[in-house]
Order: C-alpha cells, then structure tokens, then sequence
C-alpha cells in the first residue's frame, strides 16, 4: 500500500511574492479574534463603577463587628481575585459589589452575603436579586414609589423621614 503525496513548489524556488486573496464582504474572521472598538470603552466603564462599589463598602466597613467586617472583606478578595476581560463575568462582579453595598445600606447581610464566598467561580447572581438594579425607564420614574401611577408617599411617610422618625439599629455592637 503506497501512499501518494503531492507536494507544492516552494514560493522561494517560484521567485515570486505571496499576495493573499482579498476577503469577501460575506466572510468573517474568527470570532476569538473580533474586538469591538466600544468593547474596551466599555471594559475600562465596568471597572470604574466596581471601583466606585469597593471604596463605598470600605467605607462602611468600620460600622459593622470584626466578624462582619472579616466575611465582607472575604467577599471583596473573591471579587477581585479574577482579572479578566470577560464582559459578563465582570457584570456579574458589578452585580455582587451592588448587592453587597445595598444590604449594608439596609444593615443587614442577606443571601449569597450571609456566609463564606463559595470556593470556585462565583454563579451568576439570580434575577430577583438583580431586579433593582436595573436602570428605570421614563414610565418607571412617573409612578410614585408605590408602583401606581400619580401616587405619591403619604405626608405622615414623609414627616417621619424628615423628622427622623425611622430609626435603624447599627449593626456593630454597642461597647457597654
């Protein structure tokens, strides 16, 4: 059994130059090789807003006990530990930093907060969770906040506000 091998000349020996075909309009290139140009804009945009998120939960951090402040700063590391120019995944890092950042400002830690991060790639957050974060449209910010169009908070919700009236307790632990 032979096997039959064709060889082409080498182009040194053709003494000519290699010009490629032009591409056509149909073909593409390799999709790991497409960068958008708004793509690194848009990189550089995600990493500013977590960096505004991180220096807002540092800032908190001192109000809460030194169990707290250790699982937070956990949360943090887990987040900044994966440099990549994954879009997504740097969504998601911004999806986690907005929670987190939110349950402080309501002084308590909820689900996926209340425990150690998880060894691994973090899971993307669920849409319950990221419901709020989501810009509000024009209809969205003419309702009141009851979510009924033309209602507004009463005045006594109000008067308590400015008052002081809703009080929140700190979450540290008062020295006695």
């Amino acid at each position: 059994m032979t096997i039959a091998v064709r060889t082409t000349p080498r182009r040194e020996a053709l003494n000519t130059t290699y010009h490629p075909a032009p591409l056509s309009p149909e073909a593409e290139a390799p999709v790991c090789f497409v960068r958008r140009a708004g793509e690194a804009d848009a990189l550089a945009a995600l990493d500013d807003s977590y960096a505004g998120l991180t220096q807002a939960v540092e800032q908190r951090l001192t109000l809460y006990s030194r169990g707290l402040q250790v699982r937070i700063r956990r949360w943090l590391t887990k987040l900044d530990s994966v440099s990549t120019s994954n879009t997504t995944w740097k969504k998601n890092r911004n999806n986690y930093a907005r929670l987190l950042l939110e349950q402080l400002r309501k002084g308590r830690l909820d689900k996926p907060f209340d425990a150690a991060p998880p060894a691994g790639p973090l899971p993307t957050l669920p849409k319950y969770l990221t419901y709020g974060f989501t810009p509000e449209t024009g209809r969205q910010q003419a309702r009141g906040r009851s979510g009924t169009p033309g209602r507004e908070r009463s005045p006594a919700t109000t008067r308590e506000n400015e008052e002081g009236g809703s009080r929140r307790l700190s979450p540290k632990k008062a020295d006695s």
